[in-house]
C-alpha cells in the first residue's frame, strides 16, 4: 500500500495546481487521473484570460491557438454590440493541462493515470483510497489498489467521489448544472469571440463561436437544465447552426478538415428526427459535459474530520456569469495545495478550514454577485435581452463594457448599471429588469 502526505483526485487545472503547491510545500504528493492521459477528453472552449495564463506559471506559447481582440454579442433579434478586449486568448486545453501536470511533476509530485478513486474511508489520522486501475489483461477483470494519504484533495469534477464519501456535497449537489456541447468546426473566423443570446439556442445561458486557428472555430452552448429540461443539447446546437450569423460563416467554408458526422449522429440519437444542416459536414471534433453553477455559498468545501478539501468543479468554483472555471481552479488550487500540505505535515487539520476562508475571501463576493446575475438571466425573456442590448449600444455604456475584466465581471456589470442610472431614457426602458434584479 502506497503512502502519501497528500493525494489529489483529478488531474485537471485545479488538481495539478493543488499537487504542485503541495509538493513545493514539502509534502509527498500524488495525482490520480482516471483517464489514460492528462488533458483528455477536452470539455472546454479554451477561452481564458491572460491573467489565468500568468497565474498558471507555464510558458503560454505552446498552448495558445488564437489571440482575442474583442467580443461581439448578438441579441435574439440580432441587435449586435461590440467591445474591444485584448486580455483573452484561446488555448489548447489538452496541451495546457499537460503543461500544468508537468509543472507539478517538476515540483516533486507523482502522477498515476488510469486511476479512478471509487471509495474513500478515514482510519484515524489517514484516509484510505480505493482506486480502480487498468484491467488484468489475463482475466479482463478490473484491478483495485489502495493508497493511504494524510489529506485528500477532491478535484474530481462535479460528481466528485471524494465529496460523496467524505460527507460533503459534490459540485453537482451544491449546484445547478449547465448542459454544454461544443464542436470544432470549419468557420470563417475573425479575431473576435462571438456570443449569442437566445432562448431558442441557449435557454438560461448563452452560445459562442470562439476562433481556434485559421478558418476554425469552437462553436458551442450551455443551457440551464431548469429552463430547458427536455431539449437535447444536440437539438440546441442544431438551432445554433441555423443562426443567421453562424450559418453564414459556416457556409463561407467550402470544405472541412475532417468529417465525424457518423460519430456525432451516433452520440446525438435524441436528435435523430432533426434535419441536419450542412454545418455537420464541416465538424471534426465534438465534446459535451456539464458545468456546476453554485446555488449558494453555504456548502463547506472541507472536512477536518475526514481530512478532505474540495477544489475546482468539485467545489462548484465556477464563474456564474460566464461558466468559466480555469482561473478559479488555478487560484483555489494553489491555496488548496499549500493548506493541504500544512495540514498533512503538521497533523493539524484546522489548516483545511483556512483554505475555505482564504478562497472565500478572494472569490466569494464575486461568485455571490454572479449568482444573482445568473438568476436574473434565467428569468428574462428574449424581448428583455433585446432591451438590454439596445441600452448597451449607448456610447457611455459601451465605454464601461470596454473596461471590463473577464475574471471579475461584477466590476463591469456595476459600471454598466451606474451608467444606465445616469440616463433617464435608458433607466425607463430597463425599469422592469432593474426591478427584477433588486428583488433577487
Amino acid at each position: 500500500m502506497a503512502h502519501y502526505d497528500v493525494v489529489v483526485a483529478g488531474g485537471g487545472p485545479a488538481g495539478c495546481m493543488a499537487a504542485k503547491y503541495a509538493a513545493l510545500s514539502g509534502a509527498r504528493t500524488l495525482i490520480l487521473e482516471e483517464h489514460a492521459e492528462i488533458g483528455s477528453p477536452v470539455q472546454c472552449a479554451g477561452l481564458i484570460s491572460r491573467r489565468a495564463l500568468h497565474e498558471s506559471g507555464i510558458h503560454p506559447q505552446r498552448c495558445i491557438v488564437s489571440d482575442i481582440r474583442g467580443f461581439t454579442a448578438y441579441s435574439p433579434s440580432l441587435i449586435d454590440i461590440h467591445a474591444d478586449y485584448n486580455g483573452a486568448v484561446v488555448i489548447r486545453r489538452d496541451f495546457f493541462d499537460r503543461e500544468l501536470a508537468m509543472s507539478a511533476v517538476r515540483a516533486g509530485a507523482d502522477i498515476m493515470t488510469h486511476a479512478k478513486v471509487v471509495a474513500v474511508k478515514r482510519e484515524r489520522t489517514v484516509s484510505v483510497l480505493k482506486v480502480k486501475t487498468l484491467k488484468d489483461r489475463a482475466t479482463s477483470e478490473p484491478h483495485f489498489t489502495e493508497i493511504r494519504a494524510k489529506v485528500v484533495v477532491g478535484a474530481d469534477g462535479a460528481g466528485s467521489i471524494v465529496a460523496r464519501y467524505s460527507g460533503l456535497e459534490s459540485g453537482s449537489e451544491r449546484s445547478n448544472l449547465l448542459k454544454c456541447v461544443q464542436v470544432e468546426c470549419a468557420y470563417d473566423t475573425s479575431e473576435n469571440a462571438e456570443i449569442f443570446v437566445s432562448s431558442r439556442i441557449a435557454p438560461g445561458f448563452f452560445a459562442w463561436a470562439v476562433p481556434a486557428g485559421n478558418l476554425v472555430a469552437r462553436i458551442g452552448l450551455c443551457a440551464d437544465t431548469r429552463i430547458s429540461p427536455d431539449r437535447s443539447p444536440f437539438d440546441l446546437l442544431e438551432s445554433l447552426f441555423r443562426h443567421p450569423v453562424v450559418s453564414k460563416r459556416i457556409s463561407c467554408i467550402e470544405g472541412s478538415r475532417g468529417n465525424k458526422i457518423n460519430k456525432i449522429n451516433k452520440i446525438s440519437r435524441n436528435s435523430q428526427n432533426t434535419k441536419k444542416t450542412n454545418a455537420w459536414r464541416k465538424v471534426f471534433a465534438l465534446n459535451a459535459g456539464v458545468i456546476p453553477v453554485a446555488r449558494n455559498l453555504k456548502f463547506p468545501t472541507f472536512s477536518t474530520e475526514k481530512g478532505v478539501l474540495l477544489v475546482g468543479d468539485a467545489a462548484a468554483q465556477v464563474k456564474p456569469v460566464s461558466g468559466g472555471g480555469v482561473f478559479y481552479s488555478i487560484k483555489c488550487g494553489k491555496i488548496a495545495g499549500e493548506k493541504a500540505a500544512e495540514a498533512a505535515l503538521s497533523g493539524d487539520m484546522s489548516y483545511l478550514a483556512e483554505y475555505e476562508r482564504s478562497w472565500m475571501h478572494m472569490l466569494g463576493r464575486e461568485i455571490s454577485f454572479g449568482l444573482r446575475i445568473h438568476k436574473l438571466r434565467c428569468r428574462l425573456g428574449d424581448h428583455d435581452f433585446d432591451a438590454i442590448f439596445s441600452a448597451l449600444k449607448h456610447a457611455d455604456v459601451m465605454d464601461a463594457v470596454k473596461e471590463g475584466d473577464m475574471d471579475f465581471p461584477s466590476g463591469v456589470l456595476i459600471r454598466i448599471l451606474r451608467e444606465i442610472l445616469r440616463h433617464p431614457k435608458l433607466l425607463k426602458s430597463l425599469a422592469k429588469i432593474i426591478s427584477m434584479y433588486a428583488k433577487l
